[in-house]
């Protein structure tokens, strides 16, 4: 059975704290190899650049909105979790808004972003909420602008049922039980669903689960 949004939201708040020093660490946590990579490229595919407005959802703990405001770009970010905000305000200070809402309901007019971005958020909406999340984010967007994820996601199932074989293998229990409960999807959903929607889909791919993906609204 899939976890919840309160599921999750319980889970963010604990993890706000240490969040960084599992994705910073010298071995990162599976499913954070490349993290800085990953996060360097959404931003690049974004055009973060002085003169644009990006839009971080699920910015976590700040850090790809860090990466965004480095690049000269003006950064909104948007966060469900508390916890998350606190840390992610005491990072970015007043440079960067940290605002709450989530990918169903932004707090942003339509058409006033120059580009939607996320990094490891986007996969813990169900299938049905991932289609209201992209037209959520299609709608905050400017004619000609770009949503950019780096998240998880698999090639196909077969991709999946070898990573829960790995798992299996290497007895990590708690991942194999994370990939069961996780919405992870294919990398084909998520094109068709950005395609359904008339956007032009770029993707690629990072490590065996991590995926970029920037879909251009017409």
């Amino acid at each position: 059975m899939g976890l919840g949004h309160s599921d999750f939201m319980a889970m963010f708040d604990q993890w706000a704290p240490t969040y960084d020093a599992t994705v910073f660490q010298a071995e990162p946590a599976d499913g954070f190899e490349r993290y800085q990579e990953v996060l360097a490229r959404v931003a690049e595919l974004a055009g973060a650049a002085p003169g644009r407005t990006v839009l971080d959802v699920g910015t976590g703990t700040g850090n790809l909105a860090q990466v965004l405001a480095d690049r000269g770009a003006t950064v909104l970010a948007v966060e469900p979790s508390a916890a998350m905000r606190q840390e992610a305000r005491q990072k970015l200070g007043d440079a960067v808004p940290v605002l709450e809402g989530q990918f169903l309901d932004l707090p942003v007019p339509a058409g006033g972003v120059d580009a939607v971005v996320s990094s490891y958020a986007f996969h813990h909406l169900t299938d049905d909420a991932k289609v209201q999340g992209a037209k959520e984010m299609l709608r905050v967007l400017r004619p000609g602008g770009v949503v950019v994820l780096g998240d998880i996601a698999w090639a196909d199932e077969a991709a999946r049922q070898a990573m829960i074989r790995r798992f299996k293998a290497a007895g990590k229990p708690d991942l194999v039980q994370e990939i069961e409960e996780e919405y992870y999807p294919t990398i084909g959903l998520l094109t068709s669903i950005f395609a359904s929607l008339g956007c032009s889909v770029y993707v690629e791919q990072w490590t065996d689960w991590v995926w970029v993906i920037a879909a251009r609204k017409r």
